[in-house]
C-alpha cells in the first residue's frame, strides 16, 4: 500500500525499484560483513580440528575469491529477494493494494503461501541436516566403543627410522633394535616390548600371497613385519596354535601367524595351523621361501568404523626393515615413560631423530579423525539451520501478529480470551512447523540412505535419532513462538483501535 500510495503521488517505478534496492542492500551488507568477519574469526578453529590427512590443508584461508565470493553473494542477495517481491507487487497491480488497505490489514493469499513456504523449507533442511548429523554422531559413538580386536590401554608407541647411511648392514639394523628392545624392558613400570612395521591402526602393505597346493590361486593380505614381543604386548586373542617366538626369527623367517578372516577364506574346510604359503605369485622362480601358519588370531581391526573382516599376515621382521615403530606395554600411565623411550634411543645414537611417540590409544582417535571432523562439521551446520529455521518462524509469527494488531484489539475489545489468542500464535507456529517436519522426515527417509556406507553399526532409519530430530524442532518452534504469542496477548485494544 506504501508503494501505491508513493506511485499516485507521482513516484516512477525506478524509483521504488531503487529504494527497495537501497534497503536490501544495507541489511545484506551488514550481514555480508558479519559473516565474513565469523569466518576469518572460525576458520583457524576449524583447520585446527581438521584431519591431518585433509587434502591441501595448508591452503585452506580467505583469499581473493572467496572475497569475490562474498561479494557476489551481497550484491546479488538483494536483487532476488527485495527487487522479486517488488515486480509482483508491480504485476498484481497496485491499485489492488489501495482496495485492501481497509480497516483489516491481514496479509494476501500469495504473500501467506510465500512466507509460510520459506518457514516450511528452513525447518525441512534443518530436519534434514539434525537427522544426517545425529546418524554420524551415533555411528561414531558406536565406533569408538568398537573392540578393535586387541587391547590398546596402556601401550606407547615410537617410530624409529635408521639412516641408511649408517646402518648399511642387516645385522647394524637387527643389531640395534634388539638392544633397544632389552634397555626398554628393564625400564620401570615396562611389561612387553616389541616391534612391528605398522602400527595396527595405521596402513599395512597389501601383498599378494600364494597357498601351497592351489596352484595358481593367489589371496590378497595385509602384513605385519614383528620383532620381539609385539603380539604380546598388544594383548591379540590367541585362537589356535601359538604366537610368533624369538626362535622363529632366527635365520629367514619361516613361521607366521594369520588372522581367523584369513584362515577362513583360505583354507573354509579345514585347519590353517600347518599350512604353509609365501609371498608372491606360485612360479617356479619364486624365490621367497615358505612360511608355516603356527597360530591364527581373532580380528584385528584396520579401522574402527569398519566391519569388513581383515585379512591379516603377521610375520617375523625381515632384517632389510629400516623403520619400525617400538611398542610398549606398562602397568600404568604410558606417556610417563616418552621421556626414557627418548633417553633409551639417545643412549644407542645420540645422532637418531625419534619419529611420533604417542599411545595407541590416541593411534586409534587419529585413525576415526576424518569421521569426527566430518560429523562435527555436519553438526555445526545443522545448529546453524536450526538457529535460521528458528528465526524464520520467529520472524514470520511476529509479522502476522504485527498485522493483526487491529484483529487482536478488536477480539479483546469483545471480550476474547487472552490464551485464546495465544493458542492462535502457538496453533500456527505448530501448524508451520509440523508441515516443515513432515517433508523433512519425508526427504530424510530417503536421504539417509545414501550415508548407509559412512555409517558403523547405526540403521540409517534409526528410530531415536528420528524421534529426537522432531522434539527438538518442535520445541525450538515453541520457544521462537513465545515473543509473538506474549505480543499478541498484551495488546491493548485502545491503542490498537486508535490506530486505525
Amino acid at each position: 500500500r506504501e508503494f501505491a500510495l508513493r506511485t499516485a503521488l507521482g513516484a516512477g517505478r525506478w524509483r521504488l525499484a531503487r529504494q527497495t534496492l537501497i534497503e536490501g542492500l544495507v541489511l545484506s551488507v551488514i550481514g555480508g560483513a558479519l559473516g565474513f568477519c565469523l569466518a576469518f574469526w572460525t576458520l583457524p578453529l576449524l583447520v585446527r580440528f581438521a584431519p591431518d590427512n585433509l587434502p591441501r590443508l595448508s591452503e585452506i584461508g580467505l583469499n581473493w575469491r572467496m572475497m569475490a565470493f562474498v561479494v557476489l553473494i551481497t550484491l546479488a542477495t538483494p536483487c532476488v529477494f527485495c527487487l522479486g517481491p517488488l515486480a509482483h507487487t508491480f504485476r498484481s497491480g497496485l491499485v489492488n493494494q489501495l482496495r485492501g488497505a481497509g480497516r483489516t490489514t491481514t496479509l494476501g493469499k500469495h504473500q501467506r503461501v510465500m512466507m509460510s513456504a520459506a518457514v516450511i523449507t528452513q525447518f525441512a533442511l534443518a530436519f534434514l541436516l539434525l537427522t544426517t548429523a545425529g546418524l554420524l554422531r551415533r555411528s561414531l559413538l558406536k565406533a569408538t566403543e568398537a573392540d578393535p580386536g586387541f587391547r590398546p590401554e596402556h601401550l606407547i608407541s615410537a617410530q624409529i627410522t635408521l639412516p641408511t647411511a649408517a646402518y648399511k648392514t642387516p645385522a647394524q639394523i637387527a643389531g640395534f633394535f634388539d638392544q633397544l628392545l632389552t634397555g626398554l624392558s628393564t625400564l620401570p613400570g615396562v611389561r612387553q616390548t616389541g616391534a612391528m612395521s605398522d602400527l595396527p591402526m595405521g596402513s599395512t602393505s597389501n601383498v599378494i600371497i600364494s597357498i601351497e597346493g592351489q596352484g595358481s590361486n593367489t589371496e590378497r593380505a595385509d602384513t605385519l613385519f614383528c620383532r620381539g614381543n609385539a603380539l604380546e604386548s598388544l594383548r591379540v586373542t590367541l585362537l589356535r596354535g601359538r604366537l610368533l617366538q624369538p626362535a622363529d626369527q632366527i635365520g629367514k623367517p619361516h613361521a607366521v601367524v594369520i588372522s581367523e578372516a584369513l584362515a577362513k577364506r583360505v583354507w573354509a574346510h579345514g585347519d590353517a595351523i600347518g599350512r604353509r604359503i609365501r609371498f608372491g605369485v606360485d612360479i617356479p622362480n619364486n624365490g621367497e621361501p615358505w612360511l608355516t601358519v603356527v597360530g591364527v588370531v581373532a580380528d584385528v581391526k584396520a579401522r574402527l568404523n569398519s566391519d569388513s573382516p581383515r585379512s591379516l599376515l603377521v610375520t617375523t621382521w625381515p632384517e632389510w626393515v629400516n623403520q619400525m615403530n617400538v611398542v610398549v606395554r606398562t602397568s600404568g600411565d604410558p606417556l610417563l615413560l616418552a621421556s626414557a623411550i627418548r633417553r633409551e634411543i639417545s643412549r644407542l645414537d645420540p645422532s637418531l631423530a625419534v619419529g611420533r611417540i604417542e599411545t595407541i590409544n590416541q593411534v586409534i582417535e587419529k585413525s576415526l579423525s576424518a569421521e569426527r571432523f566430518r560429523t562435527w562439521l555436519l553438526i555445526c551446520f545443522a545448529i546453524a539451520a536450526l538457529l535460521l529455521a528458528m528465526l524464520g518462524i520467529a520472524g514470520l509469527l511476529a509479522y502476522n501478529t504485527a498485522q493483526r494488531t487491529h484483529e487482536f484489539g478488536v477480539r479483546i475489545a469483545l471480550g476474547a480470551d487472552r490464551r485464546a489468542l495465544s493458542l492462535l500464535v502457538l496453533t500456527r507456529c505448530l501448524r508451520l512447523s509440523g508441515s516443515g517436519i513432515a517433508v523433512g522426515l519425508l526427504a530424510s527417509i530417503f536421504a539417509t540412505r545414501a550415508l548407509g556406507s559412512l555409517l558403523y553399526d547405526t540403521s540409517p532409519h534409526d528410530l531415536g535419532t528420528f524421534i529426537a530430530v522432531p522434539s527438538i524442532l518442535t520445541l525450538v518452534a515453541l520457544v521462537a513462538s513465545m515473543f509473538p504469542a506474549w505480543r499478541a496477548v498484551h495488546t491493548d485494544p485502545i491503542v490498537a483501535l486508535r490506530a486505525e
